[in-house]
């Protein structure tokens, strides 16, 4: 179940074709989107790095870190400065979304307005 999630991510943003000026907003949309379709497995998803299995975990944070690299390659494909700061900027974003959907504090995130 964890890893058909991740790659609902995965697949999600690899497939976001946006100019570099919108491409974060429009990845960003395309998370909401799916957290809205698919919201129990994403959330999941994007809480699993707190299961304590060893095992699990470093699964976990394989395909964590999978996502990171790919999300920086598409930054720097597109030319945005800073790829890899942002690509972690824009998951920092991604679990601060997950956790307002979980405690059902939207204004967390929505007054930012990010995406």
């Amino acid at each position: 179940m964890i890893d058909r999630a991740f790659s609902r991510i995965y697949d999600t943003f690899a497939e976001v074709q946006a100019p570099a000026n919108v491409l974060i907003e429009t990845m960003g949309h395309a998370f909401v989107e799916i957290i809205q379709t698919h919201r129990e497995e994403i959330l999941m998803v994007m809480q699993s790095y707190s299961i304590a299995e060893p095992e699990i975990r470093d699964h976990v944070r394989k395909l964590y870190q999978t996502i990171f690299e790919s999300i920086t390659i598409k930054f720097e494909s597109a030319g945005i400065p800073n790829a890899k700061a942002n690509a972690a900027h824009f998951i920092g974003t991604g679990l601060l979304i997950t956790v307002a959907e979980v405690l059902d504090l939207p204004q967390l995130f929505k007054e930012c307005d990010h995406y």
